[in-house]
């Protein structure tokens, strides 16, 4: 696996699962960028949820674009 990867998640599903939530603190296990991750929560041994990541497009280089 490489040393660092880029993940993203729909905004709105990530509020949704912090709001289900009954402490104040979250874990998340990400094993790479195309993986569900499981969210957990630290004060409920029950709770477990599941995201899936969106797919990232590669950064472009700005400095090649014409202005």
């Amino acid at each position: 696996m490489p040393d660092g990867f880029r993940v993203g998640f729909r905004g709105t599903y990530v509020l949704d699962q912090l709001a289900a939530l009954r402490g104040e603190q979250v874990s998340v296990a990400i094993e790479d960028a195309t993986a569900p991750s499981l969210w957990r929560d630290a004060s409920d041994p029950a709770f477990l949820a599941v995201l899936m990541p969106m797919r990232l497009e590669e950064p472009r280089n700005l400095s090649k674009c014409k202005r």
